[in-house]
């Protein structure tokens, strides 16, 4: 009896739970911005909870960005919403033809979790590009360049696909403290570095095109990464710079081509090396070398 009870609660939660589920999906809404609304209507609209024409925004909305160029937004995106562009759409960090040097100056930062970000072109923001400080999101095709920094990540089990991120200072994409993060299909090119991970483990960075940069990609005290098909070509110093405590990275299937030196990595490291192809790299195993045969092109540094 005490069984088929508890059997029964099992049930009911679960058939509350599926129609609360469907109740969203019907108050899901899709809400158009265009260029008829000024930047402070739409940062109101998505910073401060205020209507839009009338609408309020809400878990499970699509905000979708009509054809054109925004100039001065500084969104916070606080709800579950898929934010899409239609037709070429352009955020404009310039306010009135002149940079906002406020180093807060961010174009979108993403505080809930399961939000989507696509399509968007970012540029001329004092900070970061995107700032990420949740879980679970997806930021795919966009095109970040000229900001003070590309993509931020600060959260877990986010997906960057697909983006272009060029020329933002320095650096193009840095981890941060997070974790089961994938990059895959980005291009990263022009910054001083390229792709930065920092105290994370665990995140997954695959098929990536990452060009000239001072340094490709770069681990710092972080462990069981996986780097796997990226191309790391033509970086001033380094293709894969592995620094100090960082350990149980998997390097293995990635090209470097045309840099100064393939892999740099702290002799202590214990990573785990191999099966990159490596071409024209100026710098070869050095004498310091402990594993000289994992391939040419590695060095080693105590």
């Amino acid at each position: 009896m005490v069984k088929l009870k508890i059997k029964s609660i099992v049930m009911l939660i679960l058939l509350f739970l599926v129609l609360l589920t469907a109740i969203n999906a019907v108050n899901a809404k899709n809400i158009e911005i265009s260029t008829n609304s000024s930047s402070k209507e739409i940062n109101n609209f998505f910073n401060k909870g205020t209507p839009l024409n009338d609408l309020k925004l809400a878990n499970g909305d699509t905000v979708i960005f009509q054809k054109g160029t925004y100039n001065g937004l500084s969104l916070n995106i606080n709800k579950r919403i898929d934010l899409k562009a239609k037709g070429k759409v352009e955020f404009n960090g310039l306010v009135d033809d002149e940079y906002s040097y406020d180093r807060k100056n961010v174009a979108i930062k993403i505080n809930s979790n399961k939000v989507q970000i696509s399509g968007l072109k970012i540029y001329n923001y004092a900070n970061y590009g995107i700032i990420i400080n949740s879980n679970n999101n997806k930021v795919l095709k966009n095109v970040i360049n000229d900001c003070g920094r590309g993509i931020s990540v600060l959260g877990s089990r986010n997906e960057l696909s697909n983006n272009k991120i060029q020329d933002n200072g320095d650096v193009g994409i840095i981890v941060k403290k997070g974790s089961k993060n994938t990059l895959s299909k980005n291009t990263v090119s022009d910054h001083f570095m390229g792709v930065s991970i920092s105290g994370s483990d665990s995140n997954e960075l695959i098929n990536n095109n990452v060009k000239k940069n001072s340094n490709g990609i770069a681990l710092y005290r972080s462990s069981k990464n996986t780097l796997t098909k990226n191309t790391l070509a033509n970086c001033f110093w380094n293709g894969v710079f592995i620094l100090s405590y960082s350990s149980n990275n998997r390097i293995n299937q990635n090209k470097l081509v045309s840099n100064n030196c393939g892999i740099y990595s702290h002799v202590q490291s214990r990573n785990i090396i191999g099966r990159n192809t490596f071409s024209k790299n100026k710098l070869r195993t050095d004498r310091f070398g402990d594993r000289a045969t994992l391939a040419n092109h590695i060095r080693y540094f105590k």
